[in-house]
């Protein structure tokens, strides 16, 4: 069924200060599995996928600053996202955000 109807929503995604590389891959992922599981609930997607994608970045974040106080270089090594760590976020993110209609 085609609907010609048009929703804007809006979402406040707080930033967080470095540059990850795979962050859209990893965002289409999510949302295409969210909308499977969600038989297509796009806002339940994009709030479930939001909030893992932020888990991931945060996780990563902190590895990374840890990481380079123990006197490791910073660059692209120490931000690859840290998927494995986050697998219990990526299954059951965090109720974080909110899409207003």
């Amino acid at each position: 069924e085609r609907s010609d109807s048009m929703e804007v929503w809006k979402l406040d995604i707080p930033r967080i200060p470095h540059l990850f590389t795979g962050t859209g891959d990893l965002f289409s992922a999510l949302l295409l599995a969210w909308l499977h599981i969600s038989s297509g609930d796009l806002s339940l997607a994009m709030v479930n996928s939001l909030g893992s994608l932020q888990e991931v970045l945060h996780r990563t974040s902190a590895y990374a600053d840890a990481q380079v106080k123990l006197g490791k270089p910073y660059g692209a090594k120490l931000l690859e996202l840290q998927l494995i760590q986050s697998k219990k976020d990526i299954e059951n993110p965090p109720q974080t955000f909110k899409a207003i209609r």
